[in-house]
C-alpha cells in the first residue's frame, strides 16, 4: 500500500469538505493511504504571494515540504494550486543553493530544514500512475458509455503537465475518463483559463470570456464538463446560471460540471448523496440518471 502526506490545502477544506471526504474515501478504495501533516499553513497561494515575496513565497512552501519530509512521505494534494506551489518551491531549491541557503537560514528560526528528499504529486498523477487506468477501468461498475465530456485542465496543472505530459495537448484526464466508458470531445477553449481569480478585477470580461468557453462547448455537443481543481469546478459550475440570467448563455445550454473523482465514484456506485452532487448548482441528475448513458 503507498502511503503519502496528504496536503488538501485551504480551500478545498473550508469551501469543498464533501469533495474532501469524497477524495479520501476513494484513495482508500484503492488501497492509497494517506496521513495529514500536522501544523500545515496555507501552501501558500501561487500566482499572488509569490509576485509579493519570492523568498517568503519558497519559505513558506519549503516549510510544508519539510514537514513531509520529516515524515518520510511523498506529498500528494487534491489542489492543482497547491501541487503547482510545492512542486515549484521543491524543485527550485533542489536546482538553487543559494535560495536553499537563504531558506534554510530562515527555517532554522522554526526548527525546520528543508532537505530536497519526497516529491510533490497532484491527485490527477496519482490516479494515473499509482492507481493507472486499467486498475480503474475493471472497478467501474455502471460505465459511462455514450456520455461526451469537455476536459477543462485549468491553469494550475500544467506545471505538472509540463514534466509528466505534453502541455500543449494534454491527455492524461482524457484517459482517466475514458476509463469510466466517457467519450471525450474538443472545443477551442479547452486549455484557457476559468478566469475565477479574475472575478473581482474585471467581472464583465470574466463572464464574457466565460460565456464564449460554455458556447465552445454546447457545440461541440459535450454532454458535461470535467475538472480536476475545486477552484475550476466552482467557478464553471456556479457561473452558468449567472450567464442566463445576462442573457449569454441559454437555459438549455447549462451543462454539469464534475470533479474527475465524483465520476468515478459514481461509476463505482458509490452512494448518491456520499458523492457530494447536492453542492452542485447545475443539477446533474437528468444526465446520470439517463439509461441510455449508464449502463448498470
Amino acid at each position: 500500500m503507498k502511503k503519502y502526506a496528504f496536503f488538501p490545502g485551504c480551500s478545498i477544506p473550508s469551501g469543498f469538505p464533501e469533495y474532501e471526504k469524497l477524495v479520501l474515501n476513494v484513495l482508500k478504495d484503492f488501497d492509497i493511504e494517506v496521513e495529514y501533516l500536522e501544523d500545515m499553513t496555507c501552501c501558500p497561494a501561487p500566482m499572488s504571494f509569490d509576485i509579493l515575496d519570492d523568498l517568503a513565497y519558497f519559505t513558506i512552501g519549503a516549510r510544508n515540504i519539510a514537514l513531509a519530509e520529516e515524515k518520510g512521505l511523498d506529498i500528494l494534494s487534491p489542489c492543482p494550486g497547491c501541487t503547482m506551489t510545492l512542486e515549484r518551491t521543491n524543485s527550485k531549491l533542489k536546482s538553487d543553493s543559494e535560495t536553499l541557503q537563504q531558506v534554510n537560514d530562515a527555517l532554522s528560526e522554526v526548527g525546520r530544514h528543508f532537505e530536497g528528499s519526497i516529491e510533490v504529486k497532484s491527485l490527477m498523477r496519482v490516479l494515473y500512475e499509482d492507481i493507472g487506468v486499467g486498475r480503474i477501468k475493471s472497478r467501474v461498475k455502471k460505465p459511462m458509455d455514450g456520455l461526451k465530456v469537455a476536459i477543462h485542465y485549468g491553469c494550475h496543472a500544467f506545471d505538472e503537465l509540463e514534466r509528466i505530459d505534453d502541455p500543449t495537448n494534454p491527455t492524461i484526464l482524457e484517459a482517466l475518463c475514458k476509463a469510466l466508458g466517457a467519450e471525450i470531445v474538443e472545443y477551442p477553449s479547452a486549455t484557457e483559463c476559468c478566469l475565477v481569480f479574475a472575478n473581482p478585477v474585471d467581472r464583465d470580461y470574466v463572464l464574457d470570456t466565460t460565456s464564449r468557453k460554455f458556447n465552445d462547448v454546447v457545440e461541440s455537443g459535450a454532454d458535461c464538463i470535467v475538472v480536476i481543481c475545486a477552484s475550476c469546478f466552482s467557478q464553471l459550475d456556479k457561473t452558468q446560471e449567472i450567464l442566463t440570467w445576462i442573457d449569454l448563455l441559454d437555459e438549455d445550454s447549462m451543462v454539469p460540471v464534475f470533479l474527475y473523482p465524483e465520476l468515478l465514484a459514481f461509476t463505482m456506485d458509490y452512494n448518491w448523496d456520499d458523492i457530494g452532487f447536492d453542492i452542485h448548482q447545475v443539477d446533474p441528475s437528468n444526465l446520470l440518471l439517463n439509461e441510455e448513458l449508464v449502463q448498470e
